[in-house]
């Protein structure tokens, strides 16, 4: 994990020495964010789920970014991401549940899809696609009266804590925004974020079942 956490280093020492570089500030933006999320791992991971049975928790983050060229640009970003998600038993009793907090850093390449698909427009509307990676930094508790086992096998399901845990996330997302002037713009960001660790709910589930968050 020191070799993933030294990479992130460098992908970041290498964009501050881009932005040295390149002062041109009319390519700069700063976007604060605010949202929800929602988890999608094991626990609640229900069959045929579309959206998974989270409790929808506050995320604060922002990034900065650099345009290259009218179609795409990079940048970094950063969220504080609490997390929560809660099953219950029949008669409404708690049966098992995670509670945790997550601060995650990426570095993010953004696509202009309407200046890729029409070149020559003046529309003050944006339609982004977004692709990064970057690094996590969680604690998390797991709590369980021990009814269930774990992967439907003889695995007992027992409470568990998870501290200063890493992982590598890959972000996926899209931007909708609408710019008022040069500069000043509003949008909404829809991500879904890939995190290769399967305890970020704290449950030890068996198997290669990595852990994800909606945003």
């Amino acid at each position: 994990m020191k070799r993933n956490f030294i990479l992130f280093l460098c992908i970041v020492s290498t964009f501050g020495a881009f932005a040295q570089e390149y002062k041109d500030w009319s390519k700069w933006s700063i976007t604060l964010e605010g949202g929800i999320n929602r988890f999608d791992g094991d626990v609640m991971q229900s069959y045929n789920d579309l959206i998974p049975n989270s409790v929808n928790k506050l995320t604060l983050g922002g990034s900065v970014e650099y345009t290259l060229t009218p179609v795409w640009s990079m940048g970094l970003e950063y969220y504080y991401m609490p997390y929560k998600a809660t099953v219950y038993h029949t008669n409404g009793i708690l049966q098992y549940s995670t509670n945790g907090r997550m601060h995650t850093a990426d570095y993010f390449m953004a696509f202009n899809l309407q200046k890729w698909f029409f070149k020559k427009s003046t529309s003050k509307w944006g339609l982004w696609a977004t692709l990064g990676g970057g690094v996590s930094y969680y604690n998390v508790d797991y709590w369980t009266d021990g009814s269930s086992t774990v992967n439907n096998q003889d695995y007992k399901d027992t409470p568990d804590t998870v501290r200063n845990g890493l992982a590598l996330a890959v972000p996926v997302g899209a931007i909708i925004e609408y710019n008022f002037s040069k500069n000043f713009a509003l949008g909404t960001k829809i991500q879904y974020r890939s995190i290769n660790r399967d305890n970020v709910d704290g449950r030890n589930y068996r198997g290669v079942t990595n852990d994800f968050l909606q945003m």
